[in-house]
């Protein structure tokens, strides 16, 4: 993967010439025999593999389950820990979709890991239980998400195969910690530290180095104790979170250098008032998520990167000739992969039938260096 750090997005205008790559958008359906719904939540590194949920009917009894989809297979559904309950949810995968991380709830809830060899359950070493996995290392071997106890304490963790379940350190005695994304090697995570004060939540963005020692990000300019991290590039660096302004009439995209201890905010359109953060490329230079579209009081889907601010991910794929996204709203950007040629995003929709659907659409990477006749 590529590892170039770039912090500055430079404000860019779409070319309209011949790109090297052209765009394509699809819906990703939905499981066999299933309900009309998919949402995704992660895409493999090679940008071939969607995770997420889906509804399906299960001993006569409609259930959420993980799916994992590529093209030659579609919708696939992952199946769940054995009991009453069978559910199951995918949030995360390694770079080729071999493994699949989430949660499973067979009678109670547990953070999972989905792999060749079957559903690896992870154990606690804090509480009572796991409640989901949320991201995993390159390689499928190093998972991390949250556990704890229900509605009292959660706390970060970091798990292996080969070393059991490391709880992550919390910022408060009293946490509601979670971990949600893990650098390629697996020796950074990053994610949220959450307590009270009088009744008033405090958020901080924070990341763990390879001990499990915690480390608290701070605020940025114009923040006060409400930063969630969110994602990590690949070697470790770059950290991506997001948080509102001191009067919550706003909030920002950041990027933060842990080797030069610097913070920079993504710029955002001045018209739109809310952004938020999902995922971070691994060269740490592109980011999705969604934002707050001011006309319609509802959320989009965005893209940024090198060249380009944070565009509407709709726009941005009409713009260049995507075809398919006829009737399409697309509400959050939730996976990213940077190839040589293309940028790969997956994520939620509502499709022309008014059904939730998952998507993956490509933009061409050559969209995203800047035009030498920009000023």
């Amino acid at each position: 993967m590529g590892r170039r750090f770039l912090l500055v997005l430079a404000v860019g205008v779409l070319g309209s010439g011949t790109a090297s790559a052209q765009a394509t958008f699809v819906g990703l359906g939905f499981a066999p025999g299933g309900e009309s719904i998919t949402e995704a939540y992660a895409l493999s590194g090679d940008g071939k593999v969607v995770v997420g949920r889906t509804r399906i009917w299960s001993a006569g009894f409609m259930r959420t389950r993980g799916f994992r989809w590529t093209a030659a297979t579609g919708v696939q559904d992952l199946g769940s820990l054995p009991g009453t309950v069978r559910s199951s949810a995918a949030y995360g995968t390694d770079a080729t979709g071999a493994f699949v991380v989430g949660s499973s709830a067979g009678g109670t809830l547990a953070a999972v890991r989905f792999g060749p060899g079957g559903i690896d359950r992870v154990p606690p070493s804090f509480g009572v239980q796991t409640f989901a996995a949320q991201d995993v290392s390159a390689d499928g071997t190093v998972v991390v998400g949250y556990q704890g106890i229900t509605d009292t304490r959660w706390k970060g963790f970091r798990w292996t195969p080969s070393g059991g379940t490391q709880t992550l350190e919390s910022l408060s005695a009293s946490p509601y910690d979670w971990a949600s994304a893990v650098s390629a090697d697996g020796s950074v995570a990053v994610g949220t530290s959450q307590w009270f004060v009088n009744g008033d939540p405090v958020t901080h963005a924070v990341w763990w180095d390879a001990r499990g020692r915690v480390n608290d990000i701070g605020r940025a300019p114009g923040q006060v104790n409400n930063a969630y991290g969110m994602d990590v590039s690949a070697d470790g660096r770059v950290v991506l979170f997001f948080g509102y302004s001191t009067d919550a009439a706003s909030s920002d995209v950041y990027l933060f250098d842990r080797v030069a201890s610097r913070t920079v905010r993504v710029v955002r359109p001045p018209e739109w008032d809310y952004a938020s953060a999902d995922r971070l490329s691994a060269c740490g230079t592109f980011l999705t998520g969604q934002y707050l579209d001011p006309a319609i009081g509802d959320f989009r889907a965005f893209v940024a990167g090198p060249g380009r601010p944070m565009e509407d991910l709709l726009t941005a794929l009409r713009r260049v000739g995507a075809p398919g996204t006829e009737g399409w709203v697309l509400i959050r950007a939730t996976g990213l992969a940077v190839l040589p040629s293309e940028v790969v995003v997956s994520g939620i929709g509502i499709d022309p039938q008014r059904n939730v659907q998952a998507f993956r659409a490509t933009l061409p990477r050559s969209l995203f260096i800047r035009p030498a006749w920009l000023p």
